[in-house]
């Protein structure tokens, strides 16, 4: 059942049981007309024996964007225990997200008096790694590397002789921030794809919008003003900085605020190179300096003259031709297409469409609507 997320992206949440395991697939927030969108969690009571969410045995979160992982601090307090896996990319993330201003706004709370819920996350959090198995009473679960970001795991679940892989959001590319993703090497049955491309029209692997933005910056900088740009997730300001320092020559300057300076500070205790030499910590004691670029979580109204003002927000997923290619080579025996917007116009062509026409797809495919209970044979 897609609680959230179902042929839309955002408030990504999927439950899945296997056997007596109630197992929870991410739990993001979204939003629409400015509103935020949460997953609708009291659908699982129309579920036969569902009548409580301390009964979720296990919950998995894919990776540190908001729209997998935002309301997972809402879900903590109806369920207290040890059973949330994630990467340590990812849980150092999200420690840091959820104490952010931003996030606290978005979630109405009071920054001065923190829900028990965010200081409880490291205490339920658990850490796993790539290539790692977990037996559970009928289940196994083993993760993979799924690009994207940095600590992005696609899960894959073996229950009653069927191999079941949530993929999250992955890449199939290399990207200046992370490898491409680790398809298992076996067959699968069941395919939960978070496809956000999986329907025409066809959209690049980098998304316009960031190639636009790398234009513009270069376009202010060679016109003699400086950047300020402003980045809505902790984890997107990592995103960008890996990004500007390996699109942009090291005579300019990056200054990044404390908050993206303590992730990235984390992620390098993790062996993972993101600073360069031109890469600074934006401090008021030093002013910036030189042809610059101020990468921030905080949102201003207005900056100085000399400064053009950028909104840092982008998404890197996998084009079209990519989730065709990503289907192909899993391959497997039924595809549930989830985060996926867009299916509601009759002039778009999925990746069902396309493939019908592959004698070597042996793939069928199910496009569930949000809150229906699916049987997956």
């Amino acid at each position: 059942m897609a609680l959230g997320g179902g042929q839309r992206v955002g408030a990504s949440c999927y439950f899945l049981r296997l056997g007596e395991n109630n197992i929870l697939l991410d739990c993001g927030i979204g939003f629409e007309k400015s509103y935020r969108v949460n997953p609708v969690l009291n659908a699982l009571f129309t579920i036969p024996e569902m009548y409580s969410l301390s009964q979720l045995s296990e919950i998995y979160i894919s990776h540190a964007h908001l729209d997998h992982s935002g309301y997972l601090p809402e879900l903590i307090k109806s369920v207290k225990h040890g059973k949330i896996y994630m990467t340590a990319a990812t849980k150092i993330f999200l420690k840091n997200q959820y104490n952010d201003k931003n996030y606290l706004d978005i979630m109405h709370y009071n920054p001065r008096a923190l829900p028990y819920s965010i200081t409880d996350f490291e205490k339920y959090a658990a850490t796993v790694n790539y290539m790692q198995q977990i037996p559970f009473k009928n289940y196994t679960a083993a993760f993979y590397e799924a690009g994207h970001i940095p600590g992005a795991m696609m899960v894959l679940f073996e229950y009653g002789g069927r191999k079941i892989l949530y993929s999250g959001d992955y890449s199939l590319h290399e990207t200046p921030l992370t490898g491409n993703c680790q398809i298992p090497d076996t067959d699968i049955d069941i395919l939960i794809l978070c496809g956000i491309h999986a329907k025409h029209p066809r959209h690049s692997a980098v998304s316009e919008s960031l190639k636009y933005q790398k234009y513009e910056m270069l376009y202010y900088l060679n016109s003699g003003y400086n950047i300020y740009c402003y980045v809505p997730q902790l984890s997107k300001g990592v995103e960008m900085l890996t990004l500007l320092n390996t699109q942009l020559s090291e005579d300019i300057n990056i200054y990044i605020d404390e908050k993206i300076y303590a992730v990235v500070g984390g992620l390098e205790n993790l062996n993972r190179q993101i600073l360069r030499k031109n890469n600074y910590c934006l401090s008021s004691q030093t002013p910036p300096s030189g042809r610059h670029i101020i990468l921030s979580t905080r949102r201003r109204r207005s900056v100085p003259v000399w400064y053009k003002y950028i909104n840092g927000d982008f998404s890197l997923h996998d084009s079209f031709d990519e989730t065709i290619d990503f289907i192909k080579k899993v391959n497997p025996k039924m595809a549930v297409i989830v985060h996926s917007p867009g299916f509601d116009s009759p002039a778009v062509e999925t990746v069902e469409q396309y493939l019908m026409f592959d004698a070597q797809c042996r793939t069928q495919f199910i496009f569930p609507e949000e809150q229906q209970l699916y049987i997956l044979g």
